[in-house]
């Protein structure tokens, strides 16, 4: 089971450094997708995130990847899995078999043995990382999602968000960002918080959208 691989392989390479390295990747993710804490109602979720971004993207202060630190022979096949994992958003066209495509540059995967499956339903929009595993397609545990509210703004905005050059991981998080101001601004709707103007914007504790609107009132004086 992948979600089990993943969590005894973070407690094996946690042990050995006492969380060290995993307390550096946390920095760097919060910088790129968002700061959260545990009386946050998306903690487990971004936790999980956290995890496949150390384990699968992250490169450690010697320049290894964390999972090659792996000893346990029954972790192998997923520890060497992990540093070729493919992160992308995906949305879920069939439910059985699983069937997603990739929406940023297009690909297509058949998952029909995926353990995530129980959580995806067609439609579903996610930003997750796909990865094989003893020549299975899996998908890694920490998929977040973008809720149906978000979809018709994030098919505007994606277009224009190719054309801008930028790494697929800059795309990715910065939808993260505003996927947590939507969290956070609940009465702003969506398409004022996924705007391709805001894809690059840090913050996620304010709302460019609503500043811009104070700033555009006419004033008193």
């Amino acid at each position: 089971m992948l979600d089990a691989a993943f969590e005894a392989l973070s407690l094996q390479l946690t042990d050995a450094d006492g969380g060290a390295d995993l307390d550096r990747a946390r920095a760097t993710f919060w910088a790129r997708t968002g700061e959260f804490a545990l009386e946050d109602p998306f903690y487990e979720a971004r936790t999980r995130a956290l995890f496949d971004f150390w384990l699968c993207d992250w490169r450690s202060a010697d320049g290894s990847r964390p999972a090659a630190r792996n000893r346990d022979p029954e972790l192998a096949a997923v520890a060497a899995a992990c540093p070729h994992a493919e992160r992308g958003l995906f949305r879920v066209v069939e439910e059985a078999p699983l069937r997603v495509e990739e929406l940023l540059f297009g690909a297509a995967f058949r998952l029909p043995a995926v353990e995530a499956s129980g959580r995806l339903r067609a439609g579903d929009v996610f930003d997750g990382r796909l990865l094989v595993v003893s020549d299975e397609i899996q998908v890694a545990p920490g998929l977040l999602f973008h809720p149906p509210e978000t979809h018709e703004a994030l098919d505007a905005l994606l277009p224009d968000a190719r054309e801008l050059g930028l790494e697929r991981a800059d795309i990715l998080d910065g939808l993260l960002r505003m996927r947590m101001r939507l969290h956070r601004f609940t009465s702003i709707r969506p398409r004022h918080i996924y705007r391709l103007d805001a894809l690059l914007e840090a913050d996620i504790n304010s709302a460019g959208w609503a500043r811009k609107q104070q700033s555009s009132q006419p004033s008193d004086s």
